[in-house]
């Protein structure tokens, strides 16, 4: 499924590297806002008219953390939707990292109508939005 996910949009998907070790990875792709896409599901197609770059994963390692990567790979995202005309980022903020997304712009987002797709994800799973031209 990461692989369907890194195919769809490359240019979204990076190896997060310190020197030449890897440290981690992040996914996104276009998407609309406020559709959270089934947790463990394949894409199988972008929607046609994507409002939003939805950072899907990103994942460091315990040594990487603290190295910056989060905050490059969401400067690069920023800088993927502008080139796509998109106006924000999007993502589901899971085990108790809102505070983090917060600090990189992201609002969490609060409507009912998202509370079925997030019990798919974990009991603290928030949906936080960035503005692209805002920066924290």
């Amino acid at each position: 499924m990461l692989a369907e996910k890194a195919g769809l949009c490359p240019e979204a998907c990076r190896k997060l590297v310190r020197g030449e070790e890897m440290i981690g990875y992040a996914l996104a792709h276009p998407w609309r806002l406020f559709d959270i896409p089934r947790l463990d599901s394949y894409l199988l197609a972008l929607p046609p008219d994507p409002d939003c770059l939805y950072l899907h994963d990103i994942a460091v390692l315990p040594e990487g953390r603290g190295s910056g990567a989060a905050g490059r790979y969401v400067d690069h995202l920023r800088a993927t939707a502008r080139s796509r005309g998109l106006a924000s980022l999007a993502c589901v903020s899971v085990y108790g990292t809102s505070r983090l997304w917060r600090a990189f712009g992201f609002e969490i987002i609060v409507d009912p109508r998202l509370e079925a797709a997030l019990r798919g994800y974990d009991e603290s799973a928030t949906y936080m939005v960035a503005r692209v031209e805002e920066s924290p």
